[in-house]
Parts: structure tokens; C-alpha cells; sequence
């Protein structure tokens, strides 16, 4: 295989004393087997062991009383991975029923965690709620980014469904957005929904194993591949098991480095600048 600069734009990390706690939770909430334990050792090891310069770091809330710890905590991650020289980010986690979002938006902002992330199913809130819509607004308003998971294939979890996106498009027009999972885990066939809206952004996580490669060819060329980051949604999987699933792509070589690598860059070098 060739050499490609990766960077890995969603991993979930967890503390050393909750992680196996968390990782077993995760894996009753989707019916599946984490490969890794999800601590931030064992991000960092498989990462770098597979060639990754750097990687993103998703904080999740399950209540409001957990996010300010939880984004403490995402922020010492980051530290503690750009003090070996690693390329790391982080987006804070958010709860719907927090107090202040313009507040926890600007403290975590001063920590250097790059947006906000809100995990839709897990919070049984829907992405259009009322609700969350003031924290759009605040994001919107200090050009922060918000990272959302996108889709679910299950009945009970219509939370996350793409076309509620509609809604905060409309009414935050200028929020940057990213849909994770080609933008509708396991719903792919309407994950194009939002295809050429320069705002939305999407990355690769937890897409390969579940559905044929067409799919994902398909919604490269349609979805445009500069829009698109790779990300193995960590503990799930690892960079190195995820970067032999996306080789298999028959994608040309230029459009390969960049999803892998470029793309990320260029976001995050955006957004310091407000210009995403």
C-alpha cells in the first residue's frame, strides 16, 4: 500500500475508570462489539501505529449535569496529544437540557476544542427540537461548528433521521455542520438530501462494514469529495482497520488523499478563520 497522510475526523474517547462502563453501554445501545477498549491511550497507540497524524475527539452527554466534565475532559485529551506532537481537535458534547449554551460555547472555545457535538439517538432529543435550537443559534453566531450523528435504520430511533436538518438549515443558514456517517448511518439512500450545500460536511465513520462499496462510491461523486473526512468512530474500530476498508473504493488517487487527509486540514484551517 502506499504511503497516505491519515487523520482520523471521529473517535469517542472515555476516562481510564468509566471507559469499559461506556464501551459496554455503546455496545447494547447499537448491537454490536466495540474492537477497543476507548481509552485515550489506546486511541493514540492504534493511531499512531497506523500512520495517523492526528485525530478528532467527539464528547457525548447523556444528561446535562455530564457536559461540563465531559468537555473538561476532551480538552485534556487535546492537550495532552498536540504535547507529543500530535494533530488533535476536539468538539464539546452538549445536552439539550443544558442551561447556558452561549456560556459553555465560550468557555469551551477558550480551552481550544474546536465545536459542539450532540449524539441525537442517545439523547432522545430530535435534531430539529426545539430545544437544541438556541444552541444552533449561538453556533451559528460564533461561527462554531456542530458535529451531529445522522441516521438510524431502527423504528425507535427516528431522532437522528437526515431530514430534520431541513428545519435548522432554515433557520441557521450560516451554521457549519457535520453530518457523521456519509450523513445517515445504515439510511444512506437518503443521505444526498443536502448534496451542494457548502455548510455540510461529512465524514466516512461507521459506513463500510455495513453496506456495499458502490454505495459509498456513489455518495462520494454525488455528495463531492472535498466535503468528505475519513473517521473510524473509535472504540468501534481502529485507523488501521478502518484505511484497509476505504482502500478497497475505487476512487481516484487524488480524491483518496485528500478524504484521508486534506480535507480535514483544509476544514479545520477554515474554520480559524470563519470561513467554512
Amino acid at each position: 500500500m502506499d504511503k497516505y497522510r491519515l487523520f482520523d475526523f471521529h473517535t469517542h474517547i472515555y476516562p481510564d475508570a468509566i471507559a469499559d462502563k461506556a464501551v459496554a453501554a455503546l455496545n447494547k445501545f447499537y448491537e454490536f462489539e466495540c474492537e477497543c477498549g476507548g481509552t485515550y491511550a489506546e486511541l493514540e497507540r492504534t493511531s499512531v501505529e497506523a500512520g495517523a497524524e492526528g485525530f478528532v475527539m467527539l464528547g457525548t452527554a447523556t444528561n446535562a449535569h455530564q457536559v461540563e466534565k465531559v468537555n473538561d475532559y476532551v480538552a485534556e485529551c487535546v492537550r495532552r496529544g498536540r504535547d507529543k506532537g500530535l494533530c488533535t481537535y476536539g468538539f464539546a458534547a452538549m445536552h439539550q437540557d443544558f442551561g447556558d449554551f452561549g456560556a459553555e460555547i465560550d468557555r469551551v472555545t477558550s480551552l481550544g476544542l474546536s465545536g459542539m457535538k450532540v449524539h441525537p439517538d442517545i439523547q432522545r432529543v430530535n435534531i430539529d427540537d426545539d430545544k437544541l435550537m438556541p444552541l444552533y443559534k449561538a453556533c451559528e453566531e460564533r461561527k462554531v461548528p456542530v458535529f451531529l450523528h445522522v441516521g438510524d435504520f431502527r423504528e425507535e430511533y427516528r431522532y437522528s433521521e437526515l431530514r430534520r436538518l431541513d428545519r435548522v438549515i432554515n433557520a441557521c443558514p450560516g451554521l457549519v455542520i457535520v453530518a457523521a456517517h456519509f450523513g445517515g448511518w445504515s439510511a444512506w439512500d437518503v443521505a444526498d438530501a443536502f448534496a451542494g450545500n457548502p455548510n455540510i460536511y461529512y465524514d466516512t465513520s461507521s459506513s463500510f462494514i455495513y453496506s456495499e462499496k458502490e454505495i459509498f462510491e456513489r455518495l462520494i461523486e454525488k455528495l463531492g469529495h472535498k466535503k468528505i473526512m475519513f473517521g473510524t468512530d473509535f472504540p468501534c474500530t481502529t485507523s488501521a482497520r478502518e484505511l484497509e476498508r476505504f482502500m478497497k473504493l475505487d476512487i481516484d488517487d487524488a480524491v483518496r488523499r485528500d478524504i484521508l487527509y486534506n480535507n480535514a486540514m483544509d476544514f479545520f484551517g477554515r474554520i480559524s478563520k470563519g470561513k467554512a
